[in-house]
């Protein structure tokens, strides 16, 4: 009988694993197929926009960060909100040294959390469309405009650009992670809504902006840009809205990033959870599960594959080679690993180490959660690696 359960689970947690990562982008395959998309409604007259720009220790970044702002094809048509989390170098200086009426900005007396530089951001801007982006994102001259341009349809409720992870040296597992995952934000946003946007450009009107939680971290992008679905409108993908971001420059500084996103990602469930009203939400709940929820967990579920296998590996020869296979693999990403910090990366074998990365930072994000260690504070990756380089 024991063995029999185990089976079960084996093949659960198999198939919910397999649910997210192979069925799923399949399913959506199929649910375009054929599918008349509805062309977008542009608007005749540019809106007036509000960048928002939260920022921490950027000195190195953020004059170029406001010239590429401002260099945009209709800067004439916004303003930029900067709020500065109590930065400890030299980046409140230079924002103080930047002269243009079109920038206003703040600075928190105390270390705060990006959800409260963005909710302080949201309190001084003053125009009807908020454009939220980061420090490290670079928009192409026109992003901004083609972003935008897509809020003269009444059910649009909010855009999500085109966000292109560059490689650092010959780093590329970010970059062709975050292309299988643009290729799911197009289906999704084509058969109904995107299920959340990247914090380096979307876009939302402001009346459905929600003051984020301040005391606890929170994936603000993915909160923020699902605010609109709540009132029945969609929030589309826009693949001419672009923009591009460095990956981290080493699998470490990935790791850690994906320890606080990961911790973020079950922080964020109680805001999303109004995804789950299948009656109200349509196509987008199920996006949401296997998308969002089924990522998330992926963990546990590869944990109860493995230790499932384990047990009954010895009496089935078919889960003997399944157990095989297993070890194979993480040994294989293990392998990855240290190549990767070597700066060798073959494909192969550093997307698998990718995968191992990514599910292993989301465990430990999922037991900080647990134990309540959440705190809202970010450190910029490229600042880490830096400093740890320096140390070394």
């Amino acid at each position: 009988m024991t063995d029999k359960i185990l089976i079960i689970i084996f093949w659960a947690a198999a198939g919910l694993v397999a649910l997210s990562y192979v069925f799923y982008p399949v399913l959506l395959l199929f649910l375009r197929w054929g599918r008349k998309i509805k062309k977008p409604i542009y608007f005749n007259d540019i809106p007036l926009v509000s960048i928002i720009l939260p920022v921490y220790n950027e000195e190195k970044h953020i004059e170029s960060r406001v010239k590429n702002l401002l260099s945009q094809t209709i800067a004439a048509n916004f303003e930029i909100i900067i709020v500065s989390d109590a930065s400890t170098d030299r980046t409140d200086e230079i924002l103080r040294n930047l002269k243009n009426n079109t920038i206003k900005i703040d600075r928190l007396t105390k270390r705060s959390g990006k959800a409260a530089c963005i909710n302080r951001c949201v309190e001084l801007s003053s125009n009807s469309i908020l454009v939220f982006t980061d420090a490290n994102t670079e928009f192409a001259p026109d992003a901004v405009e083609k972003l935008i341009r897509n809020f003269g349809g009444f059910d649009v409720g909010g855009v999500c650009g085109y966000l292109e992870i560059t490689p650092a040296g010959k780093q590329k597992s970010e970059s062709t992670y975050w292309k299988f995952e643009r290729f799911l934000k197009k289906l999704e946003g084509e058969i109904s809504s995107v299920c959340g946007a990247n914090g380096g450009i979307y876009a939302i009107r402001k009346e459905y902006f929600k003051k984020l939680p301040e005391h606890k971290n929170i994936l603000d992008d993915f909160i923020t840009s699902l605010q609109p679905l709540r009132f029945g409108k969609r929030l589309i993908f826009e693949k001419d809205a672009k923009a591009i971001e460095p990956a981290s420059e080493s699998l470490t500084g990935e790791y850690r990033r994906k320890i606080r996103i990961g911790n973020a990602d079950f922080n964020s469930i109680k805001e999303a959870a109004f995804l789950l009203n299948v009656f109200k939400q349509g196509w987008i709940t199920f996006f949401f599960i296997f998308h969002k929820l089924l990522r998330w967990f992926t963990p546990v579920f590869l944990l109860l594959l493995y230790f499932s296998n384990l047990f009954i590996s010895s009496f089935y020869m078919f889960y003997n080679i399944t157990n095989i296979l297993q070890i194979s693999f993480y040994l294989t990403g293990l392998a990855g690993w240290f190549l990767m910090k070597k700066d060798k990366y073959p494909i192969v074998i550093s997307s698998v180490a990718y995968f191992c990365v990514m599910n292993v930072s989301l465990l430990i994000g999922m037991l900080n959660w647990l134990t309540r260690d959440s705190k809202p504070f970010w450190q910029p990756i490229r600042n880490r690696e830096k400093n740890a380089d320096s140390v070394q």
